[in-house]
């Protein structure tokens, strides 16, 4: 853990709250939320933007999104 505080108004949307709210375990939505705040941040969009993004495009979001979690392994 760097310590590094993230921006957790990336994952502030309405596009999450279910999510979110349909798992249990406080560990478990922690380390989600972590990996997607991470995922946000290196696209420089917030979650509802990518969403609707994602709902407007098509397959093109997720191959940016495959592409972008290739590059980062």
């Amino acid at each position: 853990m760097t310590g590094k505080v993230k921006d957790r108004k990336l994952v502030k949307g309405d596009s999450v709250k279910q999510f979110f709210e349909a798992i249990r375990s406080n560990y478990t939505r922690s380390s989600y939320e972590r990996r997607l705040i991470t995922f946000l941040t290196i696209i420089h969009m917030p979650v509802d933007e990518f969403v609707g993004l994602a709902w407007a495009t098509g397959s093109k979001s997720g191959t940016r999104t495959s592409g972008t979690l290739s590059s980062e392994k």
